[in-house]
């Protein structure tokens, strides 16, 4: 893809920066198998011998919920495409393939499941089953995972202020916030006396935690504590949706003060052991070790697909209940207040509310009653038990102004719906 952001003049390092946000090959570079480039800590398939023994054999009703019925090598080959000629909406809005919206969307790889069956897969740029991928920040999704249960059981008061967790953070903005305000993305902070801008702020969390190269004359925060330790108020919690790292990152914290376990033994614990994962699975680090759990989990494409199948069965694997089912289904409720109805997020040609925002997950408005998890450059998970789909996508798409942004819910409800069809039109009446 060629950029066409605005022409002007820059410095090197503004050049460098805007190529790396702005140009797919440096993307994808960035995304894939990033244990290259920074630490990591590994969240195992497997605990112990036999234990939660993973992948299975055969047509088992633990290897179909786990999407496991097309073996890697055979997704691979590309024999399962068998929805490249779908029309959905294109990037522009016009009705295009399937195939032409990966092409434009820059996908590196997708992977549809119906019934707990893979029915399409697509993968390109060199980018295979064995690989392992950032998925930016489906790592809250991820996240949340764990935080749930721990509120679940009581170990986290959703009503307590973060602060009394991580005393470093006390009179910060993220340290007066409760749990659930921050879980919910309702605090409202600032970073120094400068006004908050979103893609601005990433970016310095970016480069605060060792994600991308600090520039030449940086000054700021070297560590995941001291950026969340700049944080300040700027207005009451609870009144307003703001989406920001800050708030996953200060619950990652919580967590890891109050069990007393990384974030990585907890979700291998709680979760991933148990998911009939293919591979392992890490979380980026910070340089004191800690877990970026908001944007650096990292995992194979199709081991996603099987943490979205784990939702779509309502927390079991087979037999095996992973995790409550009710616990599970209460991130399908619609939040009450500002998360309720957050206003084309990524899409500024969108002016109404089209998505919910519930404890690390994102409801899209739409009528189809899914559940999805979405990171920046095209990571989406996308979860619809109604029509018992569910679809991995891992992408490089610029996040440019001067670049749309694909329209991957639409899309993915599409697919959901032609799946539905086609069963429909070979049931006997």
């Amino acid at each position: 893809m060629t950029s066409t952001a605005r022409p002007g003049r820059h410095t090197a390092a503004e050049a460098a920066e805007q190529a790396r946000f702005s140009d797919p090959a440096a993307i994808r570079a960035h995304m894939v198998n990033d244990e290259e480039r920074m630490p990591v800590r590994t969240v195992r398939a497997r605990r112990g011998d036999g234990a939660h023994a993973g992948r299975q054999s055969g047509g088992s009703a633990a290897t179909a919920a786990a999407g496991c019925s097309v073996s890697d090598s055979e997704a691979s080959t590309g024999r399962t495409d068998r929805l490249g000629e779908v029309m959905v909406p294109g990037v522009d809005g016009s009705e295009v393939s399937l195939r032409r919206f990966c092409d434009s969307a820059d996908t590196t790889g997708l992977l549809v499941l119906h019934r707990g069956r893979l029915v399409h897969s697509d993968w390109r740029h060199g980018f295979g089953p064995d690989d392992r991928h950032v998925t930016a920040s489906i790592s809250k999704s991820v996240f949340a995972l764990v935080l749930a249960p721990l509120i679940r059981s009581g170990d986290i008061d959703p009503r307590r202020a973060i602060g009394d967790y991580v005393p470093e953070l006390e009179g910060t903005g993220f340290g007066l916030a409760d749990v659930d305000d921050a879980f919910h993305m309702l605090t409202a902070v600032r970073y120094g006396q400068r006004p908050f801008h979103k893609e601005a702020e990433a970016r310095a969390f970016f480069a605060a935690v060792g994600m991308v190269p600090a520039p030449a004359d940086y000054a700021g925060p070297r560590t995941l504590l001291e950026r969340l330790a700049t944080s300040r108020e700027d207005g009451p919690s609870g009144q307003s949706f703001r989406y920001e790292n800050g708030n996953t990152e200060a619950l990652g914290e919580a967590v890891r003060r109050t069990t007393g376990a990384t974030v990585s033994a907890l979700l291998e614990e709680l979760v991933y052991s148990r998911i009939g994962a293919n591979g392992d699975a890490h979380f980026g680090l910070d340089p004191t070790g800690r877990e970026l759990v908001s944007g650096r989990f990292s995992c194979t494409l199709g081991d996603l697909a099987r943490l979205g199948q784990l939702m779509a069965a309502g927390g079991a694997v087979g037999e095996d209940q992973v995790l409550p089912a009710d616990l599970i289904a209460d991130f399908w409720t619609v939040p009450e207040g500002p998360a309720s109805d957050v206003v084309g997020t990524g899409d500024e040609r969108i002016d109404r509310p089209v998505l919910a925002y519930r404890r690390g997950w994102w409801l899209p408005l739409d009528g189809e009653g899914a559940l999805v998890a979405r990171g920046r450059s095209g990571q989406r998970l996308y979860i619809n038990p109604s029509r018992q789909t569910v679809i991995a996508h891992f992408g490089a798409h610029p996040v440019a102004e001067a670049f749309d942004t694909p329209r991957f819910e639409p899309v993915f409800a599409r697919l959901s719906r032609e799946l539905e069809a086609r069963e429909a039109a070979l049931t006997p009446h």
